[in-house]
């Protein structure tokens, strides 16, 4: 299977986050290699996650910036992060990243957290039950303010959003399948292709584009 075809198709998705022909054209054919320390850390955190908040705070901070390579000083953490970044949706409801990346020019990735998870309701799959609402409050959050991407986990799985006026997308990992026999799988290509900062550019100078 042709290499693109292949991390592409294995996330899940709905919608059209990405057209076809823009797979092989806008992302590299080849990436280098992972390192051995970082492929032996992702299994660390990947086996270690119990779901607590202690262990998603460690495996956000590797798939961020130890895999996404955003570096830590770009990053704003919880309380860090400014007012100015917060949304009352139409139900009430204060809606805020946990986490934020601002690159260098302009570019913003909002990262969500379910606020249960680390507990027995937050411990189901993404779109299921509560986390509903979230996913709804975020697609809100990116219309009103006007921002292309943004990233939801519940340390499970991850969806990356897009949300214009009148349509949504997404595409999801899942971390039981980043690896397949033994190694580093499509996933974890798609999240290192996807997440990367020049793709993070292309997304936010395509955005401003419209």
């Amino acid at each position: 299977m042709n290499q693109h075809i292949d991390w592409w198709g294995s996330l899940n998705h709905s919608g059209l986050l990405i057209a076809p022909d823009k797979i092989a054209a806008g992302f590299a054919a080849d990436l280098p290699a992972l390192s051995t320390w970082q492929i032996d850390r992702l299994r660390r955190v990947l086996t270690s996650f119990d779901g607590s908040q202690e262990r998603l705070s460690a495996l956000l901070d590797f798939m961020l910036q130890g895999m996404a390579e955003l570096p830590e000083t770009e990053w704003f953490k919880a309380h860090s992060v400014s007012a100015a970044w917060s949304l009352r949706s139409f139900t009430g409801v204060m809606v805020k990243p946990r986490r934020l990346w601002l690159g260098p020019y302009g570019q913003a990735l909002p990262v969500f957290v379910p606020e249960d998870s680390g507990s027995r309701q937050g411990a189901g799959r993404l779109g299921v039950g509560r986390s509903r609402h979230l996913l709804s409050r975020v697609v809100e959050w990116l219309r009103q303010k006007q921002q292309p991407l943004a990233l939801v986990t519940n340390g499970r799985q991850w969806r990356l959003i897009h949300a214009g006026q009148d349509y949504e997308a997404w595409c999801e990992w899942d971390i039981d399948l980043w690896f397949v026999e033994g190694q580093p799988g499509p996933q974890v290509l798609a999240w290192r292709q996807l997440l990367s900062r020049d793709a993070l550019a292309a997304s936010s100078a395509q955005d401003k584009g419209r």
